[in-house]
């Protein structure tokens, strides 16, 4: 009964962590669509996707704007995931070198937020951008 409880317990600290999760990638979507307002590489105004410089599975950058940018669908699923290095050098021209680097460098510091972490998160981002 006791086993049932602790499993229990921590299934419901996990969905209350992806909610977060959910939470943080939604308002992140709202803050890049209002910032870039157009597809970052073709102008497009419409089908817009939120699109990672470096991947959602690295949480340190997960919900840092600088890693979001503005892409239209078309460009992001068949420009942008195919064509890596083409990518990577039109981000070096729109960011710059030094602020790419920097990212990677955050990209690959292993970060496991609990649930006030990333409420805090969420927080920070409602007061930066008043939403």
């Amino acid at each position: 009964m006791k086993l049932q409880k602790t499993i229990k317990r921590k299934r419901r600290r996990k969905s209350e962590r992806w909610g977060w999760f959910k939470k943080l990638d939604d308002l992140l979507r709202v803050i890049v669509k209002e910032r870039d307002k157009i597809c970052q590489r073709c102008g497009k105004d419409y089908d817009l996707q939120d699109a990672h410089i470096f991947s959602r599975r690295c949480l340190s950058t997960r919900w840092n704007t600088a890693n979001h940018i503005l892409l239209c669908k078309r460009c992001h699923i068949f420009w942008a995931h195919p064509n890596g290095p083409a990518f990577t050098l039109w981000i070096v021209d729109k960011i710059g070198m030094d602020e790419l680097r920097a990212l990677e460098t955050n990209s690959t510091m292993v970060v496991h937020w609990k649930n006030p972490e990333l409420e805090n998160i969420y927080n920070g981002l409602i007061d930066m951008f008043k939403m």
